[in-house]
């Protein structure tokens, strides 16, 4: 697990080592940009032609120090390229000097510069950024992201920010960030732009680092409990799951397949009458019975409600909000909540893909801005707090907001799971893990669908639902 820091938090830690812990800005920069170079050493050696990009603020003195270190270290495959608008910070103005005295090409003018050029090492703006980069800077980050050329950016790529709206920045095959991971690039709108991250050497010392309550989850930190040697269906969670309508029978089945192979011990699917005889085919290990039997789901340890339900069965998500212990809401039950702008009564999630997601923000969340990483966060934490779940925002990457506003944020990157009745199988594993008394069954069954499926693409590269579910267990 990693801690996520946005703009502000990040510009604390620094003033924080210089001040209480009288580190010098220029050592802080030094330390930066020495780790990054170490990273990036390879790609800068193996370039035929390499343009540094520095704009005139610290980010740029980054750029320029990496750019001198390289020199010294025996590269003369690259030069620079300032731009800026004339004004330049105290430490920037060092590190461009020092490059101008050692014999780095320095130029002004950018056509020059990128032509052919075969790698762009990006130090145009750094976090902090204020509104959408102007002129001529927004024409610079487009020619850099027309130039043939493998592009890495130091600390996240120019044009991100919390007041930056998405899409305005460069994009990046790699980016690294300075000491700690940023929280902008992790975005699901902003994150195919940062490519590859890496994060430099840690060089803050660890009490300048502020709190915050934005977390990056990693595979280990998937921690699924193991079942007792006395075990059995009653003691493994009992799971009820409502959906299926007209022709849309394959959801539920899904869930319900997802669910057992999570370990839940008994599950129960009520659906329309009528489709009983194919569910119960798909899927015989289930109790299967119709939406008028819904009862006593009290008596159930979790319930889902959602999948493949269609628009008729409001009452049925109504009857879940008021009965459940523990309640998972997936596709249309997503919208059924949203559309009924109901609040939940006991423990639920709610799992969202982006357009769901939309359909939440609209019924809660109406008047509130979501275009820069700043405002997507805060209102994610809103809708949390007025439905009085937990939602998991599912994207190329998962961003998990609970009741107590802490975030907790899944790298995902994983595309093969992008195939039809994937959400399915992630409800059922997050409903099975919540009827087996998991108090994180949100992160924990983020992660277990993610390793799945990165088992899943190992073994067939690209595969179907009905595959990923056979690797679920095989997850421990």
């Amino acid at each position: 697990m990693q801690t996520l820091y946005g703009d502000s938090l990040s510009k604390k830690m620094d003033e924080t080592a210089q001040s209480f812990y009288s580190i010098p800005g220029i050592t802080l920069m030094e330390d930066a940009s020495f780790s990054t170079y170490t990273i990036i050493k390879e790609n800068l050696k193996n370039a035929k032609k390499v343009v540094f990009v520095a704009g005139g603020g610290n980010n740029g003195g980054d750029a320029l120090a990496v750019a001198r270190l390289a020199f010294l270290d025996g590269c003369r495959n690259i030069s620079i390229l300032l731009s800026d608008s004339g004004k330049e910070t105290e430490l920037r103005e060092i590190q461009r000097k020092a490059c101008e005295k050692i014999g780095l090409s320095v130029t002004k003018e950018a056509d020059k510069a990128l032509k052919d050029a075969d790698l762009i090492v990006d130090g145009l703006f750094g976090i902090g950024l204020k509104g959408d980069p102007r002129a001529p800077y927004d024409e610079l980050i487009e020619k850099i992201n027309k130039a043939k050329a493998y592009v890495i950016s130091i600390d996240v790529p120019s044009g991100i920010g919390d007041d930056v709206r998405f899409s305005k920045g460069i994009k990046a095959d790699e980016t690294v960030c300075m000491a700690v991971p940023k929280s902008a690039v992790y975005l699901p709108q902003n994150r195919d732009l940062a490519g590859n991250i890496n994060i430099s050497f840690p060089f803050f010392p660890e009490g300048a680092k502020p709190e915050s309550d934005i977390r990056l989850l990693q595979e280990s930190d998937l921690a699924l409990k193991k079942l007792r040697s006395d075990d059995y269906k009653k003691t493994r969670g009992s799971v009820a799951i409502i959906g299926g309508s007209g022709r849309f029978t394959g959801a539920v089945v899904l869930a319900a397949k997802a669910a057992f192979h999570t370990g839940a011990g008994l599950v129960t699917i009520f659906t329309e009458e009528r489709l009983i005889p194919s569910i119960s085919k798909a899927i015989p290990s289930a109790m299967v019975t119709t939406y008028d039997a819904l009862k006593n789901l009290d008596s159930f340890d979790a319930v889902l409600c959602g999948p493949g339900m269609g628009k008729d069965h409001d009452d049925a998500l109504l009857y879940a909000v008021d009965n459940a212990k523990k309640l998972v809401v997936d596709a249309d039950g997503i919208r059924a909540f949203a559309r009924l702008k109901l609040k939940a009564k006991s423990k639920c999630i709610m799992t969202p893909h982006l357009g769901e997601y939309a359909a939440l923000l609209a019924s809660y969340c109406q008047d509130k801005e979501t275009d820069t990483p700043e405002s997507w966060i805060k209102t994610l934490r809103e809708v949390s707090s007025k439905t009085e779940s937990t939602i998991v925002v599912k994207a190329n990457t998962l961003w998990i907001a609970g009741k107590e506003r802490k975030i907790s944020v899944v790298d995902g990157q994983n595309p093969s799971l992008g195939v039809a009745g994937s959400g399915d199988v992630l409800s059922g594993i997050i409903t099975a893990l919540a009827a087996h008394k998991d108090d994180k069954a949100a992160e924990n069954g983020t992660l277990l669908h993610q390793s799945a499926g990165r088992l899943a693409h190992k073994k067939f590269g690209f595969y179907s639902s009905d595959d990923l579910i056979s690797f679920i267990g095989k997850v421990r």
